[in-house]
Protein backbone atom coordinates (compact mmCIF):
# COMPACT_ATOMS: atom_id res chain seq x y z
CA UNK A 1 0.00 0.00 0.00
CA UNK A 2 1.32 3.45 -0.91
CA UNK A 3 0.58 6.56 1.83
CA UNK A 4 -0.95 9.05 -0.15
CA UNK A 5 1.78 12.18 -0.26
CA UNK A 6 1.59 14.63 2.39
CA UNK A 7 0.36 17.65 0.51
CA UNK A 8 -2.92 15.81 -0.86
CA UNK A 9 -5.86 17.99 -0.34
CA UNK A 10 -8.46 15.54 1.93
CA UNK A 11 -12.47 14.90 1.15
CA UNK A 12 -13.87 17.59 2.06
CA UNK A 13 -17.00 15.44 3.84
CA UNK A 14 -18.28 17.39 6.89
CA UNK A 15 -18.67 15.25 9.10
CA UNK A 16 -20.88 16.29 12.69
CA UNK A 17 -18.42 17.12 15.79
CA UNK A 18 -18.15 14.54 18.48
CA UNK A 19 -19.77 15.60 21.42
CA UNK A 20 -22.17 14.28 24.25
CA UNK A 21 -25.26 14.71 22.93
CA UNK A 22 -24.57 13.98 19.06
CA UNK A 23 -26.84 16.29 16.65
CA UNK A 24 -29.90 14.51 15.03
CA UNK A 25 -31.63 14.17 11.70
CA UNK A 26 -34.09 17.17 10.68
CA UNK A 27 -34.47 16.44 7.00
CA UNK A 28 -33.25 14.50 4.63
CA UNK A 29 -33.59 15.94 0.45
CA UNK A 30 -33.01 14.07 -2.69
CA UNK A 31 -31.05 16.91 -4.30
CA UNK A 32 -28.18 18.95 -2.59
CA UNK A 33 -29.78 22.06 -3.45
CA UNK A 34 -32.79 21.57 -1.52
CA UNK A 35 -30.91 20.30 1.53
CA UNK A 36 -28.63 23.72 1.57
CA UNK A 37 -32.19 25.72 1.21
CA UNK A 38 -33.31 23.86 4.39
CA UNK A 39 -29.89 24.24 6.43
CA UNK A 40 -30.05 27.96 5.41
CA UNK A 41 -33.49 28.14 7.14
CA UNK A 42 -32.13 26.91 10.15
CA UNK A 43 -28.89 29.13 10.22
CA UNK A 44 -31.19 32.16 9.54
CA UNK A 45 -32.56 31.19 13.22
CA UNK A 46 -29.19 31.29 14.69
CA UNK A 47 -28.42 27.74 14.92
CA UNK A 48 -25.68 25.45 13.24
CA UNK A 49 -26.35 22.64 11.18
CA UNK A 50 -24.78 20.12 9.07
CA UNK A 51 -24.96 18.73 5.53
CA UNK A 52 -23.92 15.10 5.58
CA UNK A 53 -23.79 13.26 2.00
CA UNK A 54 -26.01 10.06 2.65
CA UNK A 55 -25.91 7.62 -0.13
CA UNK A 56 -28.59 9.13 -2.64
CA UNK A 57 -29.56 11.98 -0.72
CA UNK A 58 -28.26 14.32 1.91
CA UNK A 59 -29.58 14.52 5.35
CA UNK A 60 -29.12 18.07 6.98
CA UNK A 61 -28.37 17.14 10.72
CA UNK A 62 -28.87 19.86 14.21
CA UNK A 63 -28.35 19.89 17.65
CA UNK A 64 -31.29 17.75 19.36
CA UNK A 65 -32.21 20.41 21.78
CA UNK A 66 -33.43 22.70 19.25
CA UNK A 67 -35.01 19.82 17.18
CA UNK A 68 -39.06 20.48 18.03
CA UNK A 69 -38.17 24.36 16.83
CA UNK A 70 -36.25 23.30 13.93
CA UNK A 71 -39.03 20.74 12.43
CA UNK A 72 -41.47 23.38 13.02
CA UNK A 73 -40.08 26.26 10.68
CA UNK A 74 -39.18 23.89 8.31
CA UNK A 75 -42.79 22.40 7.80
CA UNK A 76 -43.00 25.99 7.56
CA UNK A 77 -40.66 26.68 5.16
CA UNK A 78 -42.20 23.15 3.11
CA UNK A 79 -45.97 25.08 2.98
CA UNK A 80 -44.81 28.31 2.29
CA UNK A 81 -42.63 26.97 -0.70
CA UNK A 82 -45.45 24.21 -2.29
CA UNK A 83 -48.36 26.88 -1.83
CA UNK A 84 -49.17 28.28 -5.42
CA UNK A 85 -47.80 31.49 -6.22
CA UNK A 86 -50.61 34.33 -6.34
CA UNK A 87 -50.31 36.07 -9.80
CA UNK A 88 -52.44 39.74 -9.63
CA UNK A 89 -54.24 39.11 -13.26
CA UNK A 90 -53.41 42.13 -15.77
CA UNK A 91 -55.79 44.77 -15.67
CA UNK A 92 -57.68 45.05 -18.56
CA UNK A 93 -57.95 48.32 -21.02
CA UNK A 94 -61.06 49.03 -19.68
CA UNK A 95 -62.14 48.23 -16.15
CA UNK A 96 -63.93 50.40 -13.40
CA UNK A 97 -61.08 51.75 -11.81
CA UNK A 98 -60.03 53.03 -15.68
CA UNK A 99 -63.53 53.70 -16.80
CA UNK A 100 -64.50 55.98 -13.89
CA UNK A 101 -60.98 58.18 -14.24
CA UNK A 102 -61.72 58.33 -17.70
CA UNK A 103 -64.98 59.68 -17.08
CA UNK A 104 -63.78 61.85 -14.64
CA UNK A 105 -61.14 63.42 -16.78
CA UNK A 106 -64.03 63.87 -19.54
CA UNK A 107 -65.63 65.44 -17.43
CA UNK A 108 -63.86 68.26 -16.70
CA UNK A 109 -62.73 68.56 -20.24
CA UNK A 110 -65.96 69.51 -21.18
CA UNK A 111 -66.97 71.86 -18.41
CA UNK A 112 -64.02 73.60 -19.24
CA UNK A 113 -65.00 73.73 -22.88
CA UNK A 114 -68.42 74.88 -21.93
CA UNK A 115 -66.89 78.11 -19.73
CA UNK A 116 -65.26 79.01 -22.89
CA UNK A 117 -68.73 79.59 -23.95
CA UNK A 118 -70.43 80.66 -21.09
CA UNK A 119 -67.96 82.00 -18.83
CA UNK A 120 -71.13 82.73 -16.33
CA UNK A 121 -70.88 79.23 -15.59
CA UNK A 122 -68.34 80.34 -13.13
CA UNK A 123 -70.36 82.56 -11.54
CA UNK A 124 -73.04 80.54 -10.52
CA UNK A 125 -70.67 77.26 -9.37
CA UNK A 126 -68.26 78.90 -7.72
CA UNK A 127 -67.61 77.94 -4.00
CA UNK A 128 -68.58 81.01 -2.26
CA UNK A 129 -68.61 81.63 1.70
CA UNK A 130 -71.00 84.23 1.36
CA UNK A 131 -73.49 83.11 -1.38
CA UNK A 132 -72.87 79.16 0.28
CA UNK A 133 -73.86 80.27 3.95
CA UNK A 134 -76.23 83.45 3.30
CA UNK A 135 -77.79 82.74 0.25
CA UNK A 136 -78.17 79.28 0.40
CA UNK A 137 -77.03 77.38 -2.75
CA UNK A 138 -75.44 74.71 -1.31
CA UNK A 139 -74.68 73.16 -4.67
CA UNK A 140 -71.48 75.35 -4.90
CA UNK A 141 -68.54 73.12 -2.69
CA UNK A 142 -69.67 70.47 -5.50
CA UNK A 143 -69.83 72.39 -8.63
CA UNK A 144 -66.96 73.96 -7.87
CA UNK A 145 -64.22 71.40 -7.71
CA UNK A 146 -65.36 70.71 -11.83
CA UNK A 147 -64.32 74.63 -12.79
CA UNK A 148 -60.88 76.06 -13.57
CA UNK A 149 -59.70 79.28 -14.49
CA UNK A 150 -57.53 78.48 -17.23
CA UNK A 151 -56.02 75.70 -19.19
CA UNK A 152 -52.68 75.49 -17.00
CA UNK A 153 -54.77 74.68 -13.98
CA UNK A 154 -57.16 71.68 -15.65
CA UNK A 155 -54.02 70.30 -16.82
CA UNK A 156 -52.41 70.11 -13.24
CA UNK A 157 -55.67 68.75 -11.96
CA UNK A 158 -55.39 66.30 -14.94
CA UNK A 159 -52.12 64.91 -14.48
CA UNK A 160 -51.73 64.79 -11.22
CA UNK A 161 -54.87 63.88 -9.99
CA UNK A 162 -55.65 60.64 -12.57
CA UNK A 163 -52.65 59.62 -11.23
CA UNK A 164 -53.44 59.90 -7.76
CA UNK A 165 -57.44 58.89 -8.30
CA UNK A 166 -56.10 55.63 -10.02
CA UNK A 167 -53.75 54.98 -6.88
CA UNK A 168 -56.82 55.55 -4.60
CA UNK A 169 -59.20 53.13 -6.72
CA UNK A 170 -56.61 50.23 -6.86
CA UNK A 171 -56.28 50.55 -2.89
CA UNK A 172 -59.60 50.96 -1.54
CA UNK A 173 -61.44 49.59 -4.69
CA UNK A 174 -63.53 52.07 -7.46
CA UNK A 175 -66.33 51.84 -5.72
CA UNK A 176 -65.38 52.96 -2.37
CA UNK A 177 -62.74 55.65 -3.72
CA UNK A 178 -64.97 57.54 -5.57
CA UNK A 179 -67.37 58.79 -3.05
CA UNK A 180 -64.66 59.17 -0.34
CA UNK A 181 -63.22 61.33 -2.91
CA UNK A 182 -65.61 64.01 -3.65
CA UNK A 183 -67.12 63.69 0.05
CA UNK A 184 -63.13 64.83 0.94
CA UNK A 185 -63.47 67.23 -1.89
CA UNK A 186 -67.04 68.71 -0.85
CA UNK A 187 -65.71 68.82 2.80
CA UNK A 188 -62.61 70.67 1.82
CA UNK A 189 -64.49 73.43 0.24
CA UNK A 190 -67.07 73.68 3.21
CA UNK A 191 -64.18 74.06 5.67
CA UNK A 192 -62.94 76.82 3.59
CA UNK A 193 -66.33 78.55 2.93
CA UNK A 194 -67.07 78.64 6.64
CA UNK A 195 -63.38 79.58 7.61
CA UNK A 196 -63.39 82.59 5.32
CA UNK A 197 -66.93 83.60 6.37
CA UNK A 198 -68.18 86.67 6.76
CA UNK A 199 -65.38 87.87 4.54
CA UNK A 200 -65.95 86.90 0.43
CA UNK A 201 -64.44 84.36 -0.85
CA UNK A 202 -64.92 82.33 -4.19
CA UNK A 203 -62.59 79.48 -5.53
CA UNK A 204 -62.51 76.35 -7.95
CA UNK A 205 -60.78 73.87 -9.22
CA UNK A 206 -61.10 69.88 -8.48
CA UNK A 207 -57.62 70.31 -6.39
CA UNK A 208 -59.57 70.16 -3.27
CA UNK A 209 -60.64 66.84 -4.48
CA UNK A 210 -56.96 66.05 -6.07
CA UNK A 211 -55.45 66.30 -2.65
CA UNK A 212 -58.62 64.07 -1.21
CA UNK A 213 -57.59 60.89 -3.25
CA UNK A 214 -53.94 62.10 -1.75
CA UNK A 215 -55.20 62.03 1.72
CA UNK A 216 -57.12 58.39 1.38
CA UNK A 217 -54.12 56.66 -0.35
CA UNK A 218 -51.94 57.97 2.72
CA UNK A 219 -54.41 57.31 5.25
CA UNK A 220 -55.29 53.62 3.98
CA UNK A 221 -51.48 52.81 4.21
CA UNK A 222 -51.18 54.18 7.82
CA UNK A 223 -53.50 51.32 8.60
CA UNK A 224 -52.99 49.17 6.25
CA UNK A 225 -50.03 46.05 7.27
CA UNK A 226 -47.36 46.02 4.81
CA UNK A 227 -43.65 45.45 5.51
CA UNK A 228 -41.88 48.47 7.18
CA UNK A 229 -40.01 49.30 4.11
CA UNK A 230 -42.90 48.87 1.45
CA UNK A 231 -45.18 51.29 4.32
CA UNK A 232 -42.80 53.87 3.99
CA UNK A 233 -42.81 54.04 0.19
CA UNK A 234 -47.14 54.33 0.48
CA UNK A 235 -46.51 57.54 2.66
CA UNK A 236 -43.89 59.14 1.27
CA UNK A 237 -44.69 58.70 -2.41
CA UNK A 238 -48.29 60.42 -1.95
CA UNK A 239 -46.68 63.25 0.07
CA UNK A 240 -44.02 63.42 -2.64
CA UNK A 241 -47.01 63.21 -5.60
CA UNK A 242 -48.42 66.57 -3.40
CA UNK A 243 -45.62 68.51 -3.22
CA UNK A 244 -45.06 68.32 -7.45
CA UNK A 245 -48.83 69.05 -7.41
CA UNK A 246 -48.26 71.83 -4.90
CA UNK A 247 -44.85 73.40 -7.26
CA UNK A 248 -47.85 73.31 -10.43
CA UNK A 249 -50.11 75.07 -8.95
CA UNK A 250 -47.88 77.31 -7.08
CA UNK A 251 -47.19 77.02 -3.17
CA UNK A 252 -48.67 79.77 -1.15
CA UNK A 253 -48.80 82.19 -4.24
CA UNK A 254 -51.96 84.29 -5.00
CA UNK A 255 -54.84 82.77 -6.49
CA UNK A 256 -53.93 79.35 -4.46
CA UNK A 257 -56.26 78.23 -1.98
CA UNK A 258 -53.98 76.65 0.63
CA UNK A 259 -56.64 75.93 2.79
CA UNK A 260 -58.46 73.98 1.18
CA UNK A 261 -55.72 71.92 -0.42
CA UNK A 262 -54.95 71.10 3.18
CA UNK A 263 -58.27 70.54 4.15
CA UNK A 264 -59.22 68.05 0.97
CA UNK A 265 -55.86 66.26 2.16
CA UNK A 266 -56.98 65.78 5.89
CA UNK A 267 -60.43 64.96 5.21
CA UNK A 268 -58.50 62.16 2.86
CA UNK A 269 -56.37 60.50 5.13
CA UNK A 270 -59.61 60.35 8.23
CA UNK A 271 -61.79 58.81 5.28
CA UNK A 272 -59.51 56.43 3.99
CA UNK A 273 -58.27 55.68 7.59
CA UNK A 274 -61.91 55.19 7.85
CA UNK A 275 -62.44 52.61 5.29
CA UNK A 276 -59.71 50.32 5.93
CA UNK A 277 -60.73 49.97 9.67
CA UNK A 278 -64.25 49.68 8.55
CA UNK A 279 -63.05 46.87 6.22
CA UNK A 280 -61.20 45.19 8.73
CA UNK A 281 -63.60 45.03 11.37
CA UNK A 282 -66.06 43.52 8.33
CA UNK A 283 -63.71 40.73 7.75
CA UNK A 284 -62.95 40.27 11.18
CA UNK A 285 -66.74 39.92 11.80
CA UNK A 286 -67.44 38.02 8.88
CA UNK A 287 -64.40 35.40 9.83
CA UNK A 288 -66.19 35.01 13.43
CA UNK A 289 -69.51 34.68 11.67
CA UNK A 290 -68.11 31.84 9.80
CA UNK A 291 -66.52 30.27 12.50
CA UNK A 292 -69.49 29.97 14.76
CA UNK A 293 -71.67 28.72 11.95
CA UNK A 294 -69.15 25.44 11.20
CA UNK A 295 -69.11 25.02 15.08
CA UNK A 296 -72.65 25.10 15.78
CA UNK A 297 -73.28 22.30 12.41
CA UNK A 298 -70.44 20.34 13.99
Amino acid sequence: MVAPPMDAEPDRVLQPPVVEDPPVEVGSYASVMDAHQHALVILAMGLPCWLIPAGDSYAVFAEPDHQPLISRELAEFDDEMAAPEVVEPELPWFDPVRELTFLWILVLLGVFLLQTREPAIVDSGANSSLLLIDGGEWWRPFTAMFLHSDLIHLAGNLIFGSVFVLLAARTLGPLIAWPLIITSGLAANIITAAYHYPDPFQAIGASTAVFGALGLITGAGILTRRPTHQRLASLLVPLAGGFALFGWLGLGGPGVDMLGHAAGFASGVILGMTAVAAGKLRAAYTGQSRKMRSVSSE
